[in-house]
C-alpha cells in the first residue's frame, strides 16, 4: 500500500457515519499500519545519517552551538536561575534542533546522490567491459576471449575480467535494491505530520469506541440479577452497538419496559434522526441525548418522565417531540428554544404550569 492511499484510507475514516470508524479492530489494524511506516521511516532517516558526510560548514555552527551551551550549563551550576540567560538557553537549544535537522535532510540527500553515482560508475564501467550488452563483439571481454582464443594472451586476463564483471553486477543489484527500498520507505515531512495527525485522530476514536462499550457493557452487567431484565438490556445494547457502527438514522427502543437509559452512549450517536423510546418506564432520558444535532423526531411518550433535559433547547432541528402520558410537573424554559418544532404532545401530564418560552414556538401546528 502507497503512502497516499494509506493516507486516503485513513482520513475516511473521519466520516462519522462511516462503519469501519466504529469498529476496533479495523481502527486498531490502520494504528498498526500507520506506526510501522513511521517507524520505519525514522529507522532509515537514522540509517541515512550514520552513514554519510555532513556539511562542514553546518558542522562547524552545531559544534558552536553545542560549545555556547554547555558554557551556559556549567555557569547554570554555579548560580542561580537567570531568566534571560534561561531564555537564551533555550533559543540555543532551539537553534541545535533546528540544524540537527537540516543536518539530517542533508546526509539523506547526500546518501542518495552517491548512490546514485555510484550506480553510474558501474553501468560506465559495465558498457566499457561488456558493450551495450554482455558478449557484444569489439567490447574488452570480447576482445580478451579472442585473443585468448588466437594464443596471444592467457585465460587469466580474462577470467579477471569476468570476475569483475560479476562483481560488478552483483553490487549494481545490491545498490539498486537498497535504494528503490530506502526510496519506498521516504515520506517527506508534511506527509509524515499528516500521518502522525491521523493517528492521533484514530487513536482518539478508539478512546471513544472503548469508553462507548464500556459505558454500555456496565450498563447491561447492573441488571444480572434478574435474568429477564439483563435480556432485555442485552436486546437494547446489541441495537445500541448495531445503530453506532452502521451510522443507521433512527433507533427505535419502544415497548421494552426500560427503567433506565446508558449513560455517556446517546452523545456519541451524532447520526440519528428519530429516536423512539416510548412504553417503557424511564423517569428521566440521557443528557448527553441533547447533543444529537441532527435529530428531528423524538419519542418518549407513555413513561414516568419526571423531567427533561434542562439543555433541550440544543436540538435545533427538532421538528416532533411527543412526550405524553408521563409524570411532567413542568418544562424547562429552554424548551422555547426549539424553533423548528411544528408538532409538541403535553397531553397527561400532571403540569402546573407552562414556562413563558413557550410562546416563542411559532411553528406549531396546534398549541399544547
Amino acid at each position: 500500500m502507497s503512502i497516499g492511499t494509506l493516507i486516503e484510507a485513513a482520513r475516511l475514516m473521519e466520516a462519522p457515519s462511516a462503519r469501519f470508524l466504529r469498529e476496533r479492530p479495523q481502527i486498531d489494524k490502520k494504528i498498526e499500519i500507520i506506526r510501522q511506516v513511521l517507524e520505519n521511516t525514522t529507522k532509515n532517516a537514522r540509517h541515512c545519517c550514520d552513514q554519510i558526510h555532513v556539511d562542514p560548514i553546518l558542522l562547524q555552527k552545531k559544534t558552536e552551538i553545542e560549545a555556547r551551551l554547555v558554557k551556559l550549563e556549567e555557569s547554570h551550576k554555579r548560580a542561580k536561575i537567570d531568566l534571560p540567560q534561561e531564555q537564551a538557553l533555550k533559543n540555543l537549544r532551539s537553534k541545535q534542533a533546528s540544524l540537527t535537522q537540516e543536518l539530517m535532510l542533508i546526509d539523506q540527500s547526500l546518501e542518495k546522490s552517491q548512490r546514485r553515482q555510484r550506480i553510474y560508475g558501474i553501468d560506465t564501467e559495465l558498457l566499457a567491459l561488456c558493450g551495450s550488452s554482455q558478449g557484444k563483439k569489439n567490447s574488452l571481454l570480447d576482445r580478451t576471449w579472442q585473443a585468448y582464443k588466437t594464443g596471444r594472451s592467457g585465460i587469466e586476463k580474462y577470467q579477471r575480467l569476468e570476475k569483475r564483471r560479476r562483481d560488478l553486477q552483483e553490487e549494481k543489484t545490491a545498490l539498486s535494491t537498497e535504494y528503490s527500498l530506502a526510496h519506498s520507505r521516504e515520506i517527506s515531512q508534511p506527509a509524515r505530520k499528516n500521518l502522525e495527525e491521523v493517528l492521533d485522530q484514530l487513536l482518539q476514536q478508539r478512546e471513544k469506541i472503548v469508553a462507548f462499550e464500556t459505558s454500555i457493557a456496565s450498563w447491561k452487567d447492573e441488571a444480572e440479577g434478574s435474568p429477564e431484565e439483563y435480556e432485555t438490556r442485552l436486546l437494547v445494547a446489541e441495537r445500541i452497538c448495531g445503530c453506532y457502527r452502521l451510522g443507521t438514522a433512527k433507533l427505535d427502543l419502544k415497548g421494552l419496559g426500560l427503567s433506565s437509559l446508558p449513560q455517556r452512549v446517546f452523545g456519541e450517536l451524532t447520526q440519528l434522526t428519530d429516536l423512539d423510546v416510548s412504553g417503557n418506564r424511564l423517569e428521566e432520558l440521557p443528557e448527553e441525548i441533547v447533543e444529537l444535532s441532527r435529530l428531528t423526531t423524538l419519542k418518549a411518550y407513555s413513561n414516568q418522565l419526571r423531567s427533561l433535559p434542562k439543555d433541550i433547547g440544543k436540538l435545533q432541528k427538532l421538528d416532533a417531540l411527543d412526550i405524553s402520558e408521563n409524570n411532567l410537573l413542568e418544562l424547562p424554559v429552554g424548551i422555547g428554544e426549539l424553533v423548528n418544532l411544528t408538532s409538541l404532545d403535553l397531553s397527561e401530564n400532571p403540569l402546573q404550569g407552562l414556562p413563558t418560552t413557550i410562546g416563542d414556538l411559532r411553528n406549531l401546528n396546534s398549541r399544547p
